[in-house]
């Protein structure tokens, strides 16, 4: 797919998929591929803009890769291929089937992204290059064991997997603070079958018609019979650099259409909460911290591990350290973030809402027990 001077693909076996429905919307791509179980996989991307660009890779759902094309390399690819495990070794990518159940007392995690590669492109600021490596900050952890229940499975019978873990070269790591986002592509995948099926790919019967594709989970509806688009490969050496994302404490906003501008309150009470979401609308209602959390004063300066730490009763461990794997360190980055950016982390909806009480009690509590702001 191209849009906004950006280009990313998946390969198989070096060759690029074929792209059907190919669809853009303000600073959204999508488009369906075909899967296929045990079939190894990469996925690149090329930016044509004058800014450095990250691109963090979501496989379903889940972070899994992060890497820059800097300004002074326009035109240059980035490639992920696997799941890094050290300095010198990975596990790749691998299309996989999904383990179903029908136990009816079956909680799994949230799964809704099941199906889907996603490129979140963001412009970057860069701090430090050459940063050592970090097997705790630059290694993602990744599942791809989760059980779905089959009342859930939303006709999705693939998942991505991980294969035997492989050798790879060194790569350089930095540190960059994100400006704004600028783009993001999803890729969704399904057995070629299935997309025959629904008239997304050639080989059905359907005489060239439209239909509806039948699915629940948000994809575009009355798409195309087929609308393949080729991507492109560079001749260029592929660059390879794999960066640690820290939140800027002031970024600059992204454009109005994605995040519009409004005030911010301080000291919100409990109450707030439940109503911070019905007092957005459009797409602001995707950045509730931002209502909650003062841009001024002494709780901004309070570390997210304090914060973990103060609240351990009410917040899970793990909500704190994914915040602090994907760069939020203080309490003021904290504001910037966005209920899409934390279901692209791995949030479920029931963490979101956790996270959001938590952060109001926090923050309008804070000062009256003698807090400090370490």
């Amino acid at each position: 797919m191209k849009h906004l001077d950006i280009e990313a693909w998946v390969t198989v076996d070096e060759q690029p998929l074929d792209e059907f429905g190919v669809a853009t919307h303000g600073m959204k791509a999508s488009c369906w591929i075909a899967s296929e179980v045990g079939m190894h996989f990469e996925v690149h991307f090329r930016s044509n803009r004058s800014v450095n660009v990250n691109g963090d890779f979501y496989i379903d759902g889940q972070l899994s890769d992060s890497g820059v094309v800097t300004e002074d390399e326009e035109g240059r690819e980035y490639i992920a291929s696997g799941l890094l495990t050290s300095l010198v070794s990975e596990k790749p990518f691998v299309f996989s089937e999904v383990r179903l159940t029908d136990d009816d007392g079956f909680s799994g995690r949230d799964l809704q992204e099941l199906g889907e590669i996603k490129i979140v492109f963001e412009e970057v600021h860069i701090i430090k290059e050459d940063i050592p490596f970090d097997e705790n900050v630059h290694c993602c952890k990744f599942s791809s064991e989760d059980l779905l229940h089959e009342r859930s499975s939303k006709a999705i019978t693939h998942r991505v997997g991980l294969g035997e873990e492989r050798g790879r070269s060194k790569e350089d790591f930095m540190t960059f603070e994100a400006i704004r986002v600028i783009a993001t592509f999803a890729f969704k995948y399904r057995p070629i079958e299935f997309l025959r099926a629904n008239d997304v790919a050639p080989g059905s019967t359907s005489n060239g018609k439209k239909r509806q594709i039948l699915l629940s989970d948000g994809i575009e509806k009355n798409v195309p019979t087929h609308q393949p688009q080729q991507s492109t490969s560079s001749s260029q050496e592929p660059q390879r650099k794999k960066l640690k994302s820290e939140a800027s404490d002031q970024v600059t906003p992204p454009q109005a259409a994605l995040m519009p501008a409004r005030q911010t309150t301080s000291g919100p009470g409990p109450s707030q909460v439940a109503n911070v979401a019905s007092q957005l609308s459009g797409d602001a209602q995707a950045m509730p911290f931002e209502a909650l959390i003062p841009s001024t004063g002494p709780v901004t300066k309070v570390s997210v591990a304090t914060f973990g730490e103060k609240c351990q009763d009410d917040v899970d461990e793990e909500i704190i350290s994914k915040l602090m794997r994907n760069g939020y360190k203080k309490m003021r980055t904290l504001r910037r973030l966005t209920i899409e950016k934390l279901q692209m982390m791995g949030f479920s909806h029931g963490e979101v809402d956790t996270l959001l009480d938590v952060v109001a009690d926090f923050v309008e509590g804070f000062g009256k027990d003698g807090d400090d702001q370490s």
